[in-house]
């Protein structure tokens, strides 16, 4: 049994990592902010309120052999909105993980990064040159350089950061969400209501599933050799067009749905996709197709 520590583990991903590390044995306990908890988080693990930014109450957090770093102020939209308190969450917040870690001895570090880092890019590398676009991404990329002093100065820490690509599954919360591309229109299909849609149809992103990503957060607890950064992607450039037709084909819509651009933001590429050969060389691959994916979402809604 390994004892782990999830910041942001209220969150769409944490939660359903915390699952996974739950069936697997592990003793988990989540960390984030109060009022993100739920009677699920609260009935099934250890659940700590916390602020990252606050280094007291981070250093209170309960001895652990792996941290998984989720915990983040999400979204370009997001950060255009509070500038500081973006950057005061993802990378203030994530040096004060970082420093926790280094304190306690933590073995392992897994820190949830972003795409956004790369700003537009076709089949982003992880040896690529950073050209972030958006605070957001700009904020991320200094979380990076966070953990990459963290590991240069704690050699014997494994630490892993993972640029995640646009992750969705079943329920995950798109209620005033700046993100979550493929959920918020799932959930405006289901509803009825007109697709928004923030600038041209061709633009593109890298869509993976949730299982996916949880998948490839496991990995560095059986291989101890991992180190570094890795593209979380489906390596697959998905336009937003192909997006809403295959929603709009599973939804089995045969009326007209109406699609208004309701104008993009600064800060928000084109187009970005990633190539995950880096990380498919450790064993990992994308198993959820596209269409099985938005699939089993739209399942999910008619049964809520």
């Amino acid at each position: 049994m390994i004892t782990v520590l999830i910041t942001g583990g209220a969150g769409f991903i944490g939660t359903h990592l915390a699952d996974k590390l739950k069936k697997r044995g592990h003793k988990v306990t989540l960390c984030d902010l109060k009022e993100k908890f739920t009677d699920y988080h609260y009935n099934n693990f250890e659940c700590i309120a916390c602020d990252i930014t606050d280094p007291s109450t981070i250093m209170s957090l309960p001895r652990c052999q792996v941290v998984y770093h989720l915990a983040a102020q999400v979204g370009t939209l997001g950060a255009l909105g509070d500038l500081v308190s973006d950057l005061k969450c993802n990378a203030v917040g994530t040096l004060n993980i970082s420093q926790f870690c280094a304190k306690n001895n933590v073995k392992t570090l897994i820190y949830a990064s972003s795409m956004a880092v790369y700003g537009d890019k076709d089949n982003a590398r992880e040896t690529d040159l950073l050209v972030p676009v958006s605070p957001y991404g700009i904020s991320k990329a200094c979380g990076e350089y966070y953990i990459k002093y963290a590991s240069n100065v704690n050699p014997a820490m494994q630490c892993v950061t993972y640029r995640i690509f646009n992750c969705y599954g079943p329920h995950q919360e798109t209620k005033g969400l700046t993100q979550g591309l493929a959920s918020i229109f799932l959930n405006q299909v289901y509803r009825g209501d007109k697709v928004e849609v923030k600038g041209s149809l061709e633009r593109y992103r890298d869509l993976i599933h949730i299982d996916d990503v949880t998948n490839a957060l496991l990995l560095p607890l059986e291989q101890k050799t991992m180190q570094g950064v890795y593209n979380v992607s489906s390596g697959e450039k998905t336009t937003i067009k192909h997006l809403i037709d295959l929603i709009l084909n599973i939804a089995n819509k045969t009326k007209a749905v109406k699609i208004e651009d309701i104008g993009g933001h600064h800060g928000d590429p084109h187009g970005v996709y990633g190539d995950n050969t880096k990380l498919v060389d450790c064993g990992w691959a994308p198993k959820t197709k596209l269409h099985s994916g938005l699939a089993q979402c739209w399942e999910a809604l008619e049964n809520e």
